[in-house]
């Protein structure tokens, strides 16, 4: 890692950036452009899709393959790219992200479709490189308005996507294959990018070693333990309460399998001091307390991306455009404070005070949905869900900052193949915590909030579970042929329907407030990397870079 001696050396050498290293950055924005876009487009769309595929009670699953499996690919990634080098981890990842939504486009039932999101996760699964080429390749000092510009390109992408998903199947569920046309468009765009405009030269490891070392230098123990560890335990997760019990075989028996290999994961790479948990990445606290935060954050965003506009919908009854409508303030927040913080944490070399006031304001809104009754204004998501977005982009750039300041250059595709799946392990986390908080408290806020608004209208209570799925499948015509309704009672169980929701999505929203509460007082204890903002290139695109930052480095050894 360059000292202040080594790069004041460099500066006064004028190691200055051209053409090929914007062209890298800008192509793996587009990229990231394409991911989150996707990410959305699946949270948004996955309600109406899964109905319209025929079985709405396996929505959750089509985000959760996108969280589940760049999970268990990131850090086995990130190691991988270090020895092959990251252009082509990037590009043959990436081939998922056209197959992916190309069949989930196509898809006529939900057993098409999860395989498409499968896939499209495998195109996702290179997002810690992204995060990781912008922040090697340009000067230290700058490390910033790296990550602002990864999450700016993000926010974009999520804008775009949340806009478009709603626009799209306004009156017409079928238009969802639209949405998944165009993410198809943009990551073939993206490749294309990546393939022109990324080409750095080759690093000591790519061509220092056959191939039979590299191989021997994966940790393919690690590999073994900790992908399926992680996929069991959001299996788990999300199995209970949809549709199984916690004391069922299918939930049980995998959690404690996920359990055990993650433990066993824990234990080897304790002992494996070069593994994917490498040793050198712990030597400075904030790389631990970083991946905990991010954690945290990943488990609040995908908690909002999936339950955000299915509340809203449900609740209020606003057509998902207008859902969506208010979900993109959430990006207007995220992009514009990205901008904001790269200027920021450039000038002062601040990143912990951002951090915690990104999770307050997280505590705040989340808070804040907890509360939402039947009779509370929609109009106030409007400047609620601000909050969430300035939160979420304080957080995610601080967090990505520190984490890769905290670690060694050399090991900069590690730190952020890390962080990347700890944040992806958080959303599969609170997506699954939340959804079965949800499903939890439906079954009991449903049968008696629907009973107290039709039974003393005179509906026969043996007909309440062909009423409550009338109305979980929002079909007129099915609730019409229910024994005994009448416009009046079709009005009150509707209202009964609504407040159930609103009580249940409540107490998912009181467990994001806890978990953002947590990550407040996390983010005291970690340290402004100060010293590490300096002028040196990490993994410069450019030969003409790579040689004159050696020569700067024997120079400096000469003195």
């Amino acid at each position: 890692m360059a000292t202040a001696g080594e790069s004041r050396h460099v500066e006064n050498t004028g190691t200055h950036i051209h053409a090929r290293t914007i062209i890298a950055v800008l192509a793996v924005n587009v990229l990231m452009f394409a991911g989150l876009f996707s990410v959305i487009g699946a949270g948004s769309l996955a309600q109406s899709t899964a109905e319209l595929l025929g079985d709405a009670s396996v929505y959750i699953w089509f985000s959760s393959c996108i969280s589940i499996i760049p999970l268990a690919m990131m850090p086995p990634l990130s190691q991988i790219a270090d020895y092959w080098g990251r252009r082509w981890v990037m590009l043959i990842t990436s081939l998922g992200g056209i197959a992916g939504p190309l069949l989930i486009s196509r898809a006529q039932n939900v057993g098409t479709a999860i395989p498409g999101f499968g896939l499209l996760g495998v195109g996702i699964s290179n997002q810690a490189q992204i995060y990781t080429i912008p922040s090697e390749v340009l000067h230290r000092k700058y490390r910033g308005w790296d990550q602002a510009s990864a999450n700016f390109s993000s926010s974009i992408g999520g804008l775009t996507g949340a806009l478009m998903a709603g626009a799209l199947v306004e009156g017409k569920a079928e238009n969802f294959r639209i949405c998944w046309y165009t993410a198809t468009g943009l990551f073939a765009i993206a490749i294309v990018g990546i393939y022109f405009g990324y080409t750095p030269p080759p690093r000591e490891t790519e061509s220092a070693l056959s191939t039979r070392q590299k191989l021997w230098s994966l940790d393919w123990v690690g590999y073994v333990l900790l992908s399926p560890s992680v996929a069991l335990i959001s299996m788990a997760l999300q199995w209970s309460g949809n549709p199984y019990s916690w004391a069922n075989g299918h939930v049980l028996g995998t959690f404690i399998a996920g359990l055990i290999m993650l433990i066993m994961f824990a234990i080897y790479e304790w002992y494996k001091p070069d593994g994917i948990l490498h040793h050198g990445l712990f030597r400075h606290k904030n790389f631990p307390l970083a991946a905990v935060v991010i954690f945290l954050e990943g488990l609040t965003f995908y908690t909002c991306n999936a339950f955000y506009a299915y509340e809203i919908t449900v609740v209020y009854g606003v057509s998902l455009f207008g859902a969506e409508l208010r979900f993109i303030i959430l990006f207007v927040g995220s992009a514009t404070t990205s901008a904001v913080l790269g200027a920021y944490t450039t000038k002062t070399k601040q990143v912990r005070e951002p951090m915690a006031l990104g999770f307050i304001l997280l505590v705040i809104f989340n808070a804040y949905m907890a509360t939402i009754k039947l009779s509370s204004s929609v109009s106030h998501l409007w400047g609620i869900t601000i909050l969430a977005g300035v939160g979420l982009g304080l957080i995610l750039n601080a967090a990505m900052v520190v984490a890769q300041m905290a670690t060694p250059s050399d090991m900069i595709s590690v730190t952020t193949g890390f962080v990347s799946a700890v944040r992806a392990f958080g959303g599969s986390i609170g997506i699954a915590i939340n959804n079965a908080i949800l499903s939890s408290s439906l079954q009991t806020a449903l049968p008696k909030d629907v009973a107290a608004a039709v039974v003393p209208l005179g509906f026969p209570s043996a007909n309440l579970g062909l009423l409550i799925e009338a109305l979980s499948e929002d079909n007129e015509a099915a609730l019409a042929q229910v024994p005994g309704t009448t416009p009046a009672i079709v009005a009150a169980a509707t209202k009964g329907f609504r407040a159930a929701y609103a009580h249940s999505f409540g107490n998912a929203w009181i467990a994001a407030a806890c978990f953002a509460a947590t990550g407040v007082i996390i983010s005291i204890f970690i340290t402004n990397p100060k010293a590490e903002f300096t002028v040196h290139i990490d993994a410069p695109v450019e030969q003409k870079l790579v040689e004159l930052q050696a020569e700067v480095g024997k120079d400096y050894e000469m003195d």
